[in-house]
């Protein structure tokens, strides 16, 4: 049976990879609604006029 220190270190692991993976997948979602923040006000000037 694993000592909780084990237990511990192993799901400290498991649990930061698991937070890497939802902090990219944030930074992606993130990026894409700046970049669409972003253009929208250049674009927006030329389809009202």
């Amino acid at each position: 049976m694993p000592s909780p220190v084990q237990y511990f270190v192993v799901s400290g692991k498991s649990g930061f990879l698991h937070f890497r993976s939802i902090s990219n997948k944030l930074k992606k979602v993130v990026s894409i609604r700046v970049e669409m923040c972003i253009n929208l006000p250049s674009a927006a000037p030329t389809n009202i006029y």
